[in-house]
């Protein structure tokens, strides 16, 4: 059971072209109820932001799972499956799995940097030169508020704000002292790159 003010990070993980692609997310817990487990997280994040970005992407990318990390508590952890597989289907052959749709998480303090992410699974015909063309789509613009809405967890009462979650410096790891609560959420109109996801180079 997530606390008042415990910071939730959740990690959506899929493939593509043999390729691990992950993507993580910051909450805050806002409104605190004892009955909220990391499962019902777990399960209405799925609900409310992971399947928004089936739409975005083509039926080459599979999702694995979502796993929820409590990390001012670590006995509260859950790997959780999810099954899908994007739903663009008219838009042309998929690009390289390192290549994706950037989007830009502003931040509402000086804690942290402005937050990113990069969803993989663009189609070639949704490229022109180095513009993604449905950067203003209407499932984009569904997806930039899923990314900046309060998650509820149900059944219980559970409110958790999107935040940007700083890093040690040193060490990498979530620093859950530096967070920063997510202002906005903006689409990149230039298609961006993961290196990671480069094949031969991490997963």
């Amino acid at each position: 059971m997530p606390l008042l003010g415990d910071v939730i990070q959740i990690v959506t993980e899929q493939t593509l072209l043999g390729q691990v692609i992950r993507n993580v997310f910051g909450y805050v817990v806002s409104l605190a109820d004892p009955v909220t487990t990391v499962e019902e997280i777990a399960d209405q994040f799925i609900l409310q932001v992971a399947i928004v970005m089936l739409p975005m992407q083509t039926p080459e990318v599979s999702s694995v799972g979502v796993s929820v990390r409590n990390l001012d508590n670590p006995e509260e952890f859950i790997e959780k499956d999810w099954v899908g597989v994007g739903t663009n289907v008219t838009s042309g052959p998929v690009m390289p799995s390192y290549v994706a749709s950037g989007f830009k998480l502003l931040r509402s303090d000086v804690d942290t940097r402005n937050g990113s992410k990069r969803i993989a699974g663009l189609g070639e015909d949704e490229v022109t030169d180095n513009t993604w063309n449905n950067s203003g789509s209407a499932t984009t613009l569904d997806f930039l508020d899923a990314l900046a809405d309060i998650l509820f967890a149900l059944p219980g009462l559970t409110e958790m704000l999107p935040v940007i979650i700083g890093r040690d410096p040193i060490t990498g790891q979530p620093d859950t002292g530096r967070i920063s609560p997510v202002l906005e959420a903006q689409a990149n109109p230039l298609v961006t790159t993961q290196i990671s996801r480069k094949a031969g180079r991490g997963e």
